[in-house]
């Protein structure tokens, strides 16, 4: 009997907008919780508590390194700003909360940070712009900003929407200047010193040393958000794009309008890669390189991303860059989701796509290094260095982890927990395992030292099982019933996964299944008996409680209809 290699599974990713028929052998209608990592299509998913609650409802979160490579997670809420250094919560704006009635119930999703060297900068359009300087001891705390010497700008009653920093410059985004509001300004400082703020913020002709000033763009709305893009800072509103070119003459910046049809969907929806700005727009995805736009969702996955999409919670949407996987996650609230519940990940080294299920409302995103030294030594570490997210900063003998953090009601997760490390990392920690590594129960006698034993692991360790689909795929040509006798699933791993096997009378019509899911278990088995006829066939593959696989192919055995 002939038989169908499908290699490469999934390389395309998920392609959702093209018409499963016209789709190679093997390519995916649909997926989730699933990686494309060499050549091999690997399940993915699962949140991890990394530090216990902080008491305050948190919606921003960043990252801070010290000039001696510490690091330290900054959190900020309804109430507060934290820091995290990796066994315990400090508050570092309790000076100004005190004497601010502001400060207490704010929303957390607006909150906005830069850095300039060792100088953190937080902003929330309720309050004012403040800083931080790390690496000056655990005691040392955030300060409201100068405006100039002398005045704050809480004392000036300024406030903006948003505060970015492009080389030594701080950005204000959308100004509020007393009782007046001006969505369309953009404000810039004097420049800073290294590991300084700037001395202020009065335009030339008020300060006659000071090279900074404000520009109003006119069009396009309110500004949305900002970031830097080579030499250049790019300002992002609702229905436009423009940029701000240093010219260090007499007007210091020149303004250049480059698009007034498209526009940024959130503060939080935009991150740059390799000189590319990639952002969330409504109703899509797309990237500025500094001269066009251009959709990477076109034809793939955007008619999907702006059915499901939330259009009215549009604006908690975000992005966060991936580095050690090369990827871009863009997450949007879906359905009645106030806040991302799914996440489109963009893989830009192989130009594919994937859906990631992130379990819960996370309302902000950012990728960081552990400040704990991990348990792992670099001997001990299974992955090969070339395919590992272990950064190569370390102390000792051991790596520190690198993680994508992000943040929900009032605790801090990592949202891509490798699955093939649950069990062995539980284990090392005092926790046991039970039913084939999917639940799991805490060890306090011999975890009592440990800052988050309190957390119930069966819903910090929850995964959801990755889901792959193919539709409509022709065997033999459409003209041509086929059968279906065996498939031989090519997996590496050892854990159960779940197959079924179907058939469909014509392109596009209504799926056959021959029987339920079966189980397949690699090592012990080499392939799943069917009989299934059909013009054009299908598959559905998933793993079992959230159990880790990886996937290069399949091999389908068949025959024309009738044949035996």
């Amino acid at each position: 009997m002939p038989v169908l290699n499908i290699r490469n599974i999934g390389s395309t990713g998920v392609n959702s907008d093209i018409e499963p028929w016209d789709l190679p052998p093997d390519a995916l209608s649909d997926g989730i919780n699933y990686r494309l990592s060499a050549n091999k299509l690997q399940s993915v998913g699962g949140t991890k508590p990394m530090a216990p609650p902080c008491g305050d409802t948190l919606g921003h979160i960043n990252q801070s390194t010290d000039y001696s490579g510490n690091s330290t997670w900054v959190v900020c809420g309804t109430k507060n700003i934290k820091t995290y250094d990796g066994s315990s919560f400090r508050d570092i704006a309790t000076s100004l909360r005190n004497s601010d009635p502001r400060f207490t119930n704010l929303d957390p999703t607006k909150w906005s940070s830069c850095r300039i060297g060792q100088v953190m900068f937080f902003n929330h359009p309720q309050l004012y712009p403040i800083y931080w300087v790390d690496g000056q001891g655990t005691n040392t705390p955030a300060q409201a900003l100068n405006w100039k010497p002398g005045q704050t700008w809480n004392q000036k009653n300024y406030s903006c929407r948003v505060l970015r920093a492009h080389k030594n410059f701080l950005f204000a985004l959308g100004m509020q200047e007393g009782p007046d509001e001006y969505r369309d300004k953009v404000w810039w400082s004097h420049p800073a010193e290294p590991d300084g703020i700037p001395y202020t913020w009065e335009p030339t002709w008020q300060d006659p040393s000071s090279i900074a000033g404000w520009v109003s763009l006119g069009r396009g709305g309110s500004i949305v958000g900002g970031e830097s893009l080579r030499d250049s800072f790019v300002i992002y509103s609702e229905q436009a794009i423009n940029i701000m070119d240093f010219t260090g003459d007499a007007l210091m910046w020149r303004r250049r309008s480059v698009s007034s049809a498209a526009g940024l969907a959130s503060q939080n929806a935009l991150v740059e890669v390799q000189g590319i700005h990639y952002f969330i727009s409504p109703g899509d995805i797309q990237t500025f390189d500094g001269n066009s736009i251009s959709s990477i969702m076109h034809n793939r996955l955007r008619k999907r991303f702006a059915s499901r999409m939330n259009v009215d919670a549009l604006g908690n949407s975000w992005a966060a860059h991936n580095p050690a996987f090369t990827e871009i996650w863009f997450a949007v609230p879906e359905g009645t989701s106030e806040h991302p519940e799914i996440a489109y990940v963009f893989n830009y080294r192989d130009n594919n796509w994937s859906i990631r299920n992130l379990e819960r409302e996370f309302k902000h995103a950012h990728f960081g290094v552990t400040p704990t030294v991990s348990s792992t030594s670099w001997n001990s570490m299974e992955s090969s260095w070339d395919e590992t997210r272990q950064g190569w900063m370390m102390s000792g003998d051991a790596p520190f982890s690198n993680n994508l953090l992000a943040v929900t009601d009032d605790e801090i997760h990592d949202i891509d927990v490798l699955n093939e490390t649950f069990a062995d990392d539980f284990q090392s920690a005092g926790g046991k395992v039970w039913n084939n590594n999917s639940f799991y129960s805490w060890n306090h006698s011999t975890n009592s030292n440990r800052s988050w034993d309190s957390i119930d692991p069966r819903e910090g360790y929850a995964r959801e099982p990755t889901i792959i689909r193919r539709t409509d795929l022709p065997i033999g040509g459409h003209e041509l019933n086929t059968t279906i006798t065996r498939i031989y699933p090519l997996v590496e791993g050892t854990a159960p996964i779940q197959i079924r096997v179907g058939s469909q009378q014509q392109a596009g019509g209504d799926i056959k299944w021959a029987g339920d899911y079966r189980t397949f278990i690699p090592g012990r088995d080499r392939k799943i008996d069917v009989r299934t006829t059909g013009e054009v066939h299908c598959y559905e593959i998933k793993s079992e409680g959230g159990s880790f696989f990886n996937l290069t192919g399949m091999d389908i055995e068949w025959s024309e209809a009738g044949a035996r």
